[in-house]
């Protein structure tokens, strides 16, 4: 058995698709995606999950840590962006800048991942049917 053909890449890169907004392209992988998932589960400790512990950060923490965590796995690069009328390269500091002050942005990305998602989940189903 090929696990990766089996449950898919570690890379997000190979299910990742190019969105375009505003005239910028985005490089966007799957929410679902198993770099992804492993990088959530390297974050948060396992005693903040079962105690509550992250029920003592502030929003902006929470926003931080999850945009840390969607640079590399879900936002994967981007093309002609721009901060202030001057060229912005994608770099991890730049990339989760962006995600936590531009909430919409935000919100633009993490729904571009979940239409991803939501169709490698019915290729997955319609493949265990065939």
């Amino acid at each position: 058995m090929d696990f990766s053909k089996q449950y898919g890449s570690l890379d997000p890169k190979q299910s990742a698709k190019w969105f375009e907004l505003d005239g910028s392209k985005f490089l966007i992988a799957p929410a679902n995606n198993i770099a992804f998932k492993n990088k959530t589960l390297e974050t948060f400790k396992i005693s903040q999950v079962q105690n509550n512990g992250i029920d003592d950060l502030t929003a902006k923490t929470v926003v931080e840590l999850e945009s840390k965590i969607k640079v590399g796995t879900v936002l994967l690069d981007w093309e002609s962006v721009q901060n202030q009328g001057q060229p912005y390269p994608f770099n991890e500091d730049n990339a989760v800048k962006m995600l936590v002050v531009y909430e919409q942005f935000r919100n633009w990305v993490d729904s571009k991942a979940s239409e991803l998602a939501n169709t490698t989940s019915k290729i997955q189903d319609s493949k265990k049917k065939n």
